[in-house]
Order: C-alpha cells, then structure tokens, then sequence
C-alpha cells in the first residue's frame, strides 16, 4: 500500500513538472511573438523610410540634365554678357544688335570682332545646339559644325543660343559667304557694314 501511494505522488510530481513547463515554454513563446512583431515593423520602417532616397528628385533630373561632359552645355550667361568676345564662348539669348527670328532653326551674323562669327540657334533652352569653336572651308562654303543635342529630357520651348565661332584662314573678315550650318542648312552670310560692329544676320529658309 505505502508503495502504491509513493508512485502516485512521483506521476503527479512529473505531471506538475509538464504543466509547469508547458506554462514557460509558452509565456516565453509570446514573448518572442511580441518582440518580432515589434522587430518586423521595424525593418519595414526602415525599409520605407529609405526607399525616396533611391528616387530620383528634380535636383537630381537638373543635375543629370547640366552633366554632359565634351557634349551640349547650356551657357550659364546671357549672350550680351560674352566678354571677351572669343571663339567657343556661349550665351542664351541674342548678341547686342542680332535681330532674332521665330521660325528658323539657325541664323549667322559676322559679330564685331575680326574673324568672328555668331551662329544663334533656335532650340530648347534646357538641350540648346551649340556650335563648335572652330569652322572650316570647304569648296568656298564655311562649314560649321553642330554639337548634337544631349540626350535625356528637354524643355518644350523654342530660345535663342548664341556660339562664337572662329572664321576659317582664308576666308575675308567681314565678307559676304555662304555658310553652312551643321545639319541645319545653308546661308548667305551678309558682309559687316563697319568694322567694330556686327554685321547683319541672316537665317537658314526653312
């Protein structure tokens, strides 16, 4: 009899033991729960709040748009403000005295110094087609060279960019010629009227 009461004290002892165990295993399982919800939302947090900073913004559109290297750069002053007046000098807008047109793509005029010529070039004011520095002759035409337009987003305007460009050797300063321009066509550059001022601009039919 003392035996059999002794064995069912030691099942209920180990019965007592699970349940006991069961208890902790299972606060400790919530506690886990808990804490990687909370660690979970963290991460997602994290993980918002990092995603706008791979997108780019407009300061980061302006900067890739300003980011051409050797190719199209828009001027960073307007084209009266050129000084000194040299070969591969740009600007936005026309020279003193240039009339502008709305309908060309590009224009000439012989500027005020000798040996120079201003090429204008009607396009967007964010993308503008400048002119190489240096033009060159070919069977009796100055021949121009045009950068090409950069690539990336443009603005949906129609503005005025002047470029410098040194006349080739041979060529008579101020003298009427024809010059070509780029891709954009061909013009009969009038001759200066007077020396210190530029000549009149003429402009590529369209």
């Amino acid at each position: 009899m003392t035996s059999t009461t002794g064995a069912r004290g030691v099942r209920f002892a180990g019965l007592a033991g699970v349940l006991l165990a069961s208890a902790l295993l299972a606060g400790c399982a919530g506690g886990d729960t808990t804490g990687g919800a909370e660690d979970g939302a963290a991460d997602e947090e994290t993980t918002v709040g990092s995603t706008p900073s791979d997108t780019a913004g407009p300061g980061d559109e302006e900067s890739d748009m300003d980011d051409d290297g050797a190719r199209n750069v828009r001027p960073t002053i307007e084209a009266k403000a050129i000084d000194p007046l040299e070969a591969g000098a740009t600007g936005t807008g026309l020279p003193e005295g240039i009339e502008g047109s709305t309908s060309s793509p590009a224009g000439a005029a012989w500027s005020p110094a000798a040996g120079l010529i201003y090429v204008v070039t009607n396009d967007s004011s964010s993308c503008p087609v400048i002119a190489e520095p240096e033009a060159t002759e070919e069977s009796g035409e100055v021949v121009v060279g045009l950068l090409p337009r950069r690539e990336g987003m443009c603005t949906a305007d129609w503005v005025p960019t002047t470029s410098v460009v040194q006349a080739p050797d041979g060529v008579e300063d101020g003298a009427a010629v024809a010059v070509r321009l780029g891709d954009k066509g061909t013009l009969n550059l009038p001759a200066r009227e007077a020396d210190g001022e530029p000549g009149p601009i003429a402009w590529v039919a369209n």
